[in-house]
């Protein structure tokens, strides 16, 4: 979804590879733990490129992603307070969407170091902003 609109905002045509829906129903069928580890994502594919690409292809942190998405926020120094109470605010606790217990863990996961996901973050961070400026009845 991201890499379309940045693509389609600067008039460029992008492919997103792996389409066959026989893998994509395959990736659907793992378990998270294959998918997610530790903040990063694309856990499988970047194991199993480990066994066919050269080591620095494979570190690179410049290519992983098609526009630069972490570190500029710098959420756990500037905002790690700030972090706390959005995890256990009532509007947060009330989204229905949301697991209340699992956003405490998963940002005290991340303001510990045990969680990489900055953008996860920002994403229940502008959430959060949202509820409370819109207030919406949901």
């Amino acid at each position: 979804m991201y890499q379309d609109r940045s693509s389609m905002a600067n008039g460029i045509e992008a492919r997103v590879p792996f389409l066959d829906h026989r893998l994509v129903e395959f990736a659907f069928r793992l378990p998270e733990r294959f998918k997610v580890h530790l903040g990063v994502r694309k856990r499988i594919l970047l194991e199993t490129a480990r066994k066919y690409l050269p080591g620095a292809v494979v570190e690179r942190r410049d290519k992983r992603i098609f526009i630069s998405r972490t570190g500029w926020m710098d959420l756990r120094r500037r905002r790690a307070d700030e972090l706390r109470s959005m995890a256990a605010s009532r509007e947060l606790r009330e989204f229905a969407l949301l697991r209340p217990a699992a956003v405490v863990s998963f940002v005290d996961d991340f303001l510990a170091g045990r969680n990489l996901d900055e953008m996860a973050v920002w994403r229940l961070y502008t959430l959060w902003h949202w509820l409370r400026l819109m207030r919406p009845a949901l």
